[in-house]
């Protein structure tokens, strides 16, 4: 295997703009239209953190947390506790661009109003036209980017929960029915 194709095999290393655009993809977008077929080679190692030993150990350590700080005796423990805990910054993260993208829709919708109304008027608008690019480049940029963050962190909840279910298939499986 030569190093080029060794370098292909590990996690990207993006920058903030190459992660923004997706550039990071360009080279495997280049080698499947000059073959038509892509290899398992030609594609990046899977990253660590989305590994399903490693998102469901996680997990399964917040859920066995979350069964140990059980009070009092008839309660019961909560996933959704466990799951929030785990991963309360992959949802607020995504959150955040959601909010993002759902505020410069708003403000897009407001300046659009301002231009009409101000073009009817006949006054000169030219603060709106720049202000409505920008606000509709932010829009594309938090919508792209917070749907693929997410789907990643939606595919991390559901690998670990299924690895949680996994382990208490082969428990139950292990032990003999009476």
């Amino acid at each position: 295997m030569s190093s080029e194709e060794e370098s292909n095999l590990l996690p990207p290393q993006t920058e903030h703009l190459s992660s923004i655009f997706f550039s990071w993809l360009n080279p495997i977008f280049k080698k499947g239209f000059s073959r038509k077929l892509l290899d398992i080679n030609d594609l990046h190692e899977l990253e660590e953190e989305n590994k399903t030993e490693n998102e469901s150990k996680r997990l399964e350590n917040y859920w066995l947390e979350e069964k140990r700080n059980i009070s009092s005796p008839g309660k019961r423990p909560s996933l959704v506790k466990a799951v929030w805990r785990c991963y309360q910054r992959s949802l607020l993260h995504s959150a955040i661009y959601t909010t993002i993208e759902s505020t410069s829709r708003i403000i897009q919708a407001l300046l659009i109003g301002l231009l009409v109304t101000g073009l009817a008027e006949g006054n000169r608008l030219i603060l709106y036209v720049p202000a409505l690019c920008f606000v509709t480049y932010l829009f594309v940029i938090t919508l792209h980017r917070g749907q693929f963050l997410g789907k990643l962190y939606g595919m991390r909840l559901r690998v670990a929960l299924t690895g949680l279910v996994y382990k208490k298939v082969c428990m139950f499986m292990s032990k003999p029915i009476k």
